[in-house]
């Protein structure tokens, strides 16, 4: 099974899931329970999280090679006193003629192709990127920095040249791109061997050194 990067990084998960309320965060390793069967899966989610209810959408698949589906959810699900919830898929709000309904597959495809405009509006929200790790470059031109990023938390977009938004942080070495309004702005330019440099102004670095 190919890893791969999360849409959210995991620094950001629980904040991104606290916009819709007052919620706590499990998280269960893919590889711990891909092999099960659909019975074993819900036996494994009555026995060990014990939750009252369970919520999915409509094209949800379960169970090793993906054999359960929502009607056999609710089945199993019954059997174990569980409540299962079936939502109708999200539609995408995309205006590019990409996928009908919103998805994870979308917003993949969408930054793979470099369209972050479409990411976003699959996500309902802009596309936020954390880079663990990050190397100082040099002052390119008058009042801008430009930094080397590496170790991507969650998956940034394809190859281009991007105005952003960002937040560094050097005790943390790190770094965080988005479209929040409180960082400063930025370009990132990803190549196509997945490379990224950030250029921003150099009183932004001044500011992180001066609070690490």
């Amino acid at each position: 099974w190919q890893r791969r990067l999360p849409l959210v990084a995991p620094e950001h998960r629980l904040e991104v899931l606290r916009s819709w309320g007052n919620v706590q965060e499990r998280v269960l390793p893919f590889e711990a329970v891909r092999e099960l069967t659909p019975e074993e899966f819900v036996d494994f989610l009555a026995d060990e999280l014990r939750p009252r209810a369970l919520v999915c959408g409509a094209n949800f698949r379960f169970g090793f090679r993906a054999k359960g589906d929502t009607d056999m959810l609710q089945a199993l699900g019954k059997q174990r006193g569980l409540t299962v919830a079936v939502e109708d898929l999200v539609p995408s709000t995309a205006s590019d003629g990409g996928e009908a309904q919103a998805s994870s597959t979308g917003v993949r495809m969408a930054l793979a192709s470099s369209n972050v405009n479409s990411a976003a509006a699959l996500l309902g929200r802009p596309h936020r990127v954390l880079w663990r790790s990050v190397r100082d470059l040099c002052t390119v031109a008058s009042g801008l920095h430009e930094i080397e990023l590496t170790e991507p938390s969650n998956q940034p977009p394809g190859e281009g040249l991007y105005s952003v938004s960002a937040a560094l942080t050097l005790a943390a070495s790190a770094i965080a791109t988005g479209a929040d309004a409180s960082f400063v702005p930025a370009k990132v330019e990803i190549n196509a061997g997945g490379e990224a440099r950030l250029q921003l102004p150099h009183a932004a670095v001044e500011a992180a050194e001066a609070v690490a």
